[in-house]
């Protein structure tokens, strides 16, 4: 991406941190902008089963995210491996236009970026270290269905972002509250002469609530 000035940097410090981390899952179910979309039979919800089986599958595909994130933005990594973490991580977003908010402690302005585009610029953070620490994991009870077939669900989520200092800026830390859509995506299978559906978990846009330092 060519050689940043110093005045990039400030500008464009709301980039320099990693905001994947889940936490306390919204009882809200979803946010308005999916809740408005629901239609009357959008109410029902899955089995406890069917829940219980989606729930084990979330925390594996948060601890997959968290791993690709780690790699991505590892410093010491080459930059096929991380390139190749990117891949794996784009693949457990419900599509490429996902997006992510980003928010810094220097501004009260927030900017939404695909979520590819926001993986990429991670790889690349002028830090001579950066060390992103993920906890207090917690997932809810409800998914709700939407008139396209799918069932979306939503969590909140913490993150600290720990940037060590280079030439060109400061060291740099926040811990970010944010909230991510959870997407059961319905497929149709064909089993000799039968049709059936399965669900396969996704996540969807990911949204900034609030940047605190850390």
């Amino acid at each position: 991406m060519g050689k940043y000035s110093k005045s990039m940097f400030l500008k464009n410090k709301i980039t320099h941190k990693v905001s994947v981390i889940f936490v306390l899952f919204s009882f809200t179910i979803v946010p308005n902008a999916f809740a408005q979309q629901m239609s009357e039979d959008g109410v029902k919800t899955l089995s406890q089963e069917q829940l219980d089986g989606f729930r084990e599958q979330a925390i594996k595909t948060i601890n997959d995210l968290e791993k690709f994130v780690q790699v991505i933005a590892n410093k010491k990594n080459s930059l096929d491996k991380k390139n190749d973490a990117i891949e794996l991580a784009l693949d457990l977003f419900i599509s490429d236009t996902t997006t992510i908010e980003i928010s810094s402690l220097s501004s009260n302005k927030t900017h939404i970026y695909p979520i590819g585009g926001y993986l990429a610029r991670l790889k690349l953070l002028p830090y001579l270290s950066v060390k992103i620490t993920w906890y207090k994991i917690y997932l809810g009870t409800q998914f709700v269905k939407g008139p396209n077939g799918y069932y979306y669900g939503s969590a909140t989520f913490l993150q600290k972002f720990e940037g060590r200092s280079n030439n060109e800026m400061g060291n740099y830390t926040d811990v970010t509250k944010r909230h991510i859509i959870i997407v059961l995506k319905k497929l149709d299978l064909l089993n000799g002469d039968s049709k059936t559906n399965k669900y396969v978990l996704k996540l969807g846009d990911i949204k900034v609530e609030e940047t605190t330092h850390g």
